[in-house]
């Protein structure tokens, strides 16, 4: 293998142990997929805050972002459902945290999914562990976000604020 040291926007970006374990779902023959929000920020401003809903295919490893909020909104909805229906599981575990937010969202996704089925699992509130896959996907996603818009900071010699429609 060659190695080859990281470039400032890598660092910056995913500069911690990037350790790719592989996990077995023991889930039977159903695909668990997890769905959930993560938050980017912005270190010279901390309280503006970017939602983005995430969403994971346990069996498959494919995985969808959106920008959105934590709203049950029709768009959000739509995206999930939507995404489900290209990933082509007829019948899924469908897990998320036990927030208010996406329990209501599971709840409509169920209803929208219909005929197919859609098997409803929460974690425990606040409980990161057991939504292991999903986390360590948006950890991954904000870490790429962050590496691509130091670049481009650098490229045009500018600061691009967390609200730009980038």
């Amino acid at each position: 293998a060659i190695y080859r040291a990281w470039c400032d926007h890598c660092v910056k970006g995913s500069g911690r142990d990037m350790a790719h374990h592989g996990t077995l779902d023991w889930e039977g023959s159903m695909p668990k997929i997890y769905f959930d929000f993560f938050f980017l920020t912005e270190d010279a401003s901390p309280d503006l805050m970017l939602p983005v809903l995430a969403l994971y295919d346990g069996s498959t490893k494919a995985l969808a972002t959106r920008q959105g909020n934590k709203e049950n909104s029709k768009e959000t909805i739509e995206f999930l459902v939507q995404t489900l229906d290209t990933w082509g599981h007829a019948t899924i575990v469908l897990q998320c945290d036990g927030e208010p937010a996406t329990t209501a969202l599971l709840t409509s996704v169920i209803r929208h999914r219909q005929p197919a089925r859609t098997l409803p699992r929460q974690s425990p509130k606040y409980s990161h562990q057991t939504q292991g896959a999903v986390e360590s996907m948006g950890k991954i996603v904000r870490g790429r976000f962050v590496t691509l818009k130091s670049d481009l900071e650098q490229k045009v010699s500018e600061k691009i604020p967390l609200s730009h429609v980038m």
